[in-house]
């Protein structure tokens, strides 16, 4: 085996050991979450919310789930970003954006449990 073959060979199983071990997961490398994280009965998730002028909450029209990183993070946005991305997501249609963390059961059996994490006024 010529040493340039050899030098990539350990240098391939070094990179996916250290990920591995670090929970880095940069395809092909994988950090083995799938595997390694304890699973509970209940699944976490987001929900975007948009309240009328009545009150009423409805669900926003938000599409896939592109917005998903951005509602995790809404809390720590500063005021002034929290308010354009409220604003882009409510497009008129809303006076107030609200953002929940939620927990469901697995078995379907309840309503998820809510927490409102970030809101917004428009």
């Amino acid at each position: 085996m010529r040493p340039s073959t050899r030098a990539f060979v350990w240098a391939f199983l070094a990179l996916f050991a250290l990920c591995g071990l670090a929970g880095i997961e940069a395809w092909p490398f994988s950090g083995f979450r799938l595997f390694s994280h304890v699973r509970t009965d209940q699944v976490a998730g987001w929900e975007v919310t948009l309240v009328d002028g009545s009150g009423a909450e409805r669900p926003a029209p938000l599409g896939a789930g592109s917005w998903l990183h951005v509602a995790a993070g809404m809390e720590r946005l500063p005021d002034a970003e929290r308010l354009a991305v409220c604003r882009a997501w409510a497009r008129g249609a809303g006076v107030e954006v609200r953002v929940y963390r939620t927990w469901s059961p697995i078995d379907g059996g309840s309503p998820p449990r809510r927490e409102l994490r970030a809101m917004c006024r428009l």
